[in-house]
């Protein structure tokens, strides 16, 4: 896309470095809700993208946590994981 933007529209963009692909299934929820205190001061909710990513990381890598992630921790867990999330927050 970058090369397109340049190519047609003349755009100068900078590297995003950003990964391709996802290279695991993420965050798990229950993660998330046990140690909420620690995601809420460690994470950046992107309006645009409507996604949780990280703030700083000591990894090459950023975690992120997008619907996607949410969805596959329901079909691990079930949907007794929504009364978890409650009781936690």
């Amino acid at each position: 896309m970058r090369l397109l933007g340049d190519h047609k529209y003349g755009l100068i963009l900078c590297e995003s470095r950003l990964p391709f692909q996802t290279l695991d299934q993420g965050l798990d929820v229950l993660v998330v809700t046990r140690n909420i205190d620690s995601f809420v001061s460690t994470y950046n909710y992107n309006l645009n993208g409507q996604f949780f990513v990280e703030k700083d990381s000591k990894n090459k890598q950023l975690n992120i946590l997008t619907v996607e992630h949410i969805a596959n921790s329901i079909r691990t867990h079930g949907m007794g994981i929504m009364n978890t999330t409650i009781n936690f927050a």
